[in-house]
């Protein structure tokens, strides 16, 4: 197992070139990702035109409703930004598909004046971008170069802003093309349109897809990590891209983003000749006053074999898990005895919560499922929920909604068993009570199935 990666503490250790996040930066950068912690943690006020750009609200609520648009604090703008710029050489670009009122693009630009001392047009070239609301594109363009004029004195304003509306245009994404050489930072709209999906999804597939993306940093829901309908796109990242850094969040006791419920990942992946690796922390919380806790939380490295088609959340804690549960050995279809017949019965009981037991319940409501498996294999899962294995099962694998039995059966290899052999059966009273037959298979018909 390769060794965990831990951040490392800040300020006691600010020359430290172990772990390349924050603290190789220059220390006036990392002042100021400390200060937007702050900002947004302990709503401190910070005299800092940078923090107060990257924070400004919008002003029409209604149309930001209409385009499903959440504002990124200025601690994840610029985690963001620093973590996708570790991979900028000169001629690469930074492009926002979805520049909002310039959160992302105003953090990058930090980034790489203060780290890589770009300055005047290098600079305000190097800032790429859309926007489809008229509106908010007019405030963007202001409030970027607002924030950016101190590291632009040797052009005038008139000339900056001309590149800037050059770069930046008001325009579908969809419409328009990525540059060549671009670093794609973006938080995209989440809004479900009927009969296409998320529109988040979309945003995704383009930028993964298309060949000017040398690497990205995307502020989505967890559900690009783990579930069914990701998968293609996750498929897709591991093939076109070497590194990928998976940060999450969960929504309690706070959540990432004020007032917004929807448990984050932060996925950055970067285009590299050597093989796939895989860093990710579990699922991170924090408390009021406890931000900067999530900034240093530990990492852990996998390859993608031990991804197997998903990018699992895990932490040192449930590494050993991962390890020992979720491999082709151990897997509860080799326990699988068509000739002798055990029966157990499971439950949801709440968010990351089951309960299983042998006996038959007293009282059967609708949420009891009835599992057939052999006594060997009906123990196994027992343990397993004795040992509250599949709370950290949940956490690693789960999409961030509450807990669905049949993904739970499905991630130990029973699922597609069970579905053949009409071996689950979701109960009320009368039907519990009637029970029913279960359709037995050859065994060599089973065998095909694993």
């Amino acid at each position: 197992m390769v060794a965990p990666i831990h951040f490392i503490d800040i300020e006691e250790k600010r020359n430290a070139k172990s772990f390349k996040w924050l603290n190789v930066r220059k220390p006036e950068l990392i002042e100021l990702f400390i200060k937007s912690v702050d900002f947004v943690d302990k709503a401190m006020h910070q005299e800092n035109n940078i923090l107060n750009r990257i924070a400004q609200q919008p002003i029409n609520k209604l149309k930001q409703k209409e385009l499903a648009q959440y504002f990124t604090p200025p601690d994840v703008a610029l985690y963001t930004s620093i973590q996708l710029l570790n991979n900028y050489e000169d001629g690469h670009s930074v492009y926002d598909p979805s520049i909002g009122k310039g959160s992302l693009l105003i953090a990058s630009a930090s980034v790489l004046a203060i780290e890589y001392n770009l300055r005047d047009k290098k600079l305000i070239n190097a800032l790429k971008g859309s926007e489809i609301c008229s509106d908010t594109y007019t405030i963007a363009l202001k409030n970027i170069y607002s924030a950016i004029k101190q590291w632009t004195n040797n052009i005038s304003e008139k000339e900056a802003l001309k590149i800037l509306k050059t770069n930046i245009v008001n325009k579908d994404f969809f419409d328009s093309n990525i540059p060549k050489n671009s670093l794609i930072i973006a938080n995209p709209p989440y809004k479900e349109i009927r009969g296409t999906g998320n529109i988040w999804l979309r945003f995704a597939e383009k930028i993964i897809n298309d060949r000017n993306t040398k690497a990205f940093g995307l502020i989505v829901p967890v559900s690009i990590s783990c579930a069914a309908r990701t998968k293609d796109l996750r498929n897709d990242i591991t093939k076109k891209f070497g590194e990928i850094v998976a940060f999450h969040h969960e929504t309690r006791p706070r959540p990432l983003f004020k007032n917004v419920e929807q448990r984050i990942t932060i996925l950055h992946a970067t285009k590299t000749k050597t093989k796939n690796k895989y860093l990710t922390t579990g699922f991170l919380t924090h408390r009021a006053k406890d931000r900067f806790s999530i900034w240093e939380s530990k990492y852990i490295e996998l390859d993608y074999a031990e991804c197997n088609e998903v990018f699992p959340k895990l932490s040192t804690e449930n590494m050993s898990f991962f390890k020992n549960n979720l491999t082709a050995n151990n897997r509860l279809s080799d326990f699988i005895d068509i000739n002798k017949e055990h029966y157990l019965w499971v439950r949801t009981t709440g968010r990351y919560k089951l309960q299983a037991q042998m006996k038959e319940p007293d009282e059967i409501t609708c949420k009891w499922k009835k599992v057939f498996l052999n006594k060997k294999g009906a123990k196994i899962l027992m343990e397993i929920f004795e040992n509250g294995k599949a709370l950290e099962w949940w956490k690693i694998y789960g999409d961030g909604r509450d807990m669905s039995l049949n993904r739970f059966l499905q991630g130990f290899g029973v699922d597609e068993w069970m579905k053949l052999n009409n071996c689950t059966e979701t109960h009320t009273k009368q039907n519990a009570i009637q029970g029913g037959e279960w359709q037995k298979m050859e065994k060599n018909q089973l065998q095909m199935l694993f």
